[in-house]
């Protein structure tokens, strides 16, 4: 993974698995689609750490989603 941030541009590897999630995140695949291409790791972990420094920046409910709540 590539990641441009205050300090600069760093690179780092992912295991196979969170590489698998990471890309169908990333494509704007739902996030069942995310954990079935992943089943095998921790998905509440992996987003946690992504989360905390700050990768993610939104996100989108589906409409049929939105108007359950409302």
């Amino acid at each position: 993974m590539v990641e441009r941030n205050a300090s600069g541009v760093e690179a780092f590897r992912l295991l196979e698995p969170e590489w698998r999630f990471m890309s169908e995140l990333c494509a704007s695949r739902p996030l069942r689609e995310a954990l079935d291409a992943a089943p095998e790791i921790d998905a509440a972990k992996v987003l946690a750490g992504h989360l905390a420094v700050g990768r993610f920046i939104r996100f989108e409910l589906p409409l049929e989603l939105i108007q359950i709540v409302n």
